[in-house]
C-alpha cells in the first residue's frame, strides 16, 4: 500500500505540474519573496536617506541647543568618547559697512564646523575658497544679500559691535540654517574666538548656543 501511495502521489504531482498549477504557485511564491525583499531594501534606503538629511539640517548627528552658555563639559565628554565636536553661537547684530547698515544673523563657529553637510564659500569672483569651517580671526563670510545691500567688495571693512572685520568671502551655502528670530536676517559667519572682541553679547541678549556632535560615518 505504501508503494501504491507513493506511485499515486508521483502521478498526481506530475499531473499538477503539467497542468501548470504548481508552476503558477512557484512563480507566485518567488514574486512574493522578491516583493518583500524589495520593500525591505527600499525601506532601509529611505531610513538611511532620512537620517542623512536630518544630519545635514542639524549640521551634525546630534545638536545640543541652549539660550545660555553651555560650557565645555559636554564637548570634553564627547571627545573622551572619540566623537567629533564643534560649536556655534548665533545672535542678531547690526552689520555696518560703506556708511550703511543691515540687521544680520551672526553665527560664530569653531574650525570643525559643520560636522555634517557642506559649507561653501567663494571669493567675490565666485572662485571657491578652501577653509577649515571658520574664517580666520578678524575676517567674515557674508551671504549675498549683504553684498548687494551694503555694496560690498572683496576685503571691504565691516563693523560688528566693537570690532572691525575684513570681508573675505561670500557664504553660498551652509547647513543648519537659522530658525525663529534669526531666520529673517542674512547670515554672517565669524570665528568663535572673535566673540569677546565684538562685545555684543550682554546680559539679556537673545543668543543661541549650540554644541554639535558626530560619530563615524
Amino acid at each position: 500500500y505504501m508503494l501504491k501511495g507513493i506511485a499515486h502521489g508521483l502521478r498526481k504531482f506530475w499531473s499538477d505540474l503539467t497542468s501548470g498549477d504548481l508552476l503558477i504557485l512557484a512563480l507566485s511564491i518567488v514574486l512574493a519573496v522578491t516583493a518583500i525583499s524589495g520593500v525591505s531594501f527600499l525601506g532601509d534606503r529611505l531610513k538611511s536617506s532620512i537620517k542623512q538629511q536630518a544630519s545635514v539640517v542639524l549640521g551634525a548627528d546630534l545638536s545640543l541647543r541652549s539660550a545660555s552658555a553651555l560650557g565645555t563639559q559636554y564637548l570634553e565628554s564627547a571627545k573622551g568618547s572619540s566623537l567629533n565636536t564643534a560649536e556655534t553661537v548665533s545672535f542678531l547684530s547690526m552689520a555696518i559697512a560703506n556708511e550703511d547698515n543691515l540687521l544680520s544673523s551672526i553665527k560664530a563657529t569653531s574650525p570643525a564646523y559643520p560636522l555634517r553637510g557642506k559649507l561653501r564659500i567663494t571669493d567675490f569672483n565666485d572662485v571657491a575658497i578652501d577653509h577649515s569651517g571658520s574664517p580666520k580671526r578678524g575676517y567674515l563670510w557674508v551671504e549675498p544679500k549683504l553684498v548687494e545691500q551694503l555694496n560690498l567688495e572683496q576685503n571691504n571693512e565691516m563693523v560688528v559691535g566693537k570690532k572691525t572685520f575684513i570681508v573675505s568671502g561670500i557664504l553660498k551655502d551652509f547647513p543648519d540654517r537659522s530658525v525663529g528670530f534669526l531666520a529673517f536676517s542674512p547670515t554672517i559667519i565669524s570665528n568663535i574666538n572673535d566673540l569677546d572682541a565684538m562685545g555684543v553679547i550682554q546680559t539679556g541678549s537673545r543668543v543661541v548656543y549650540r554644541n554639535l556632535f558626530s560619530g563615524s560615518e
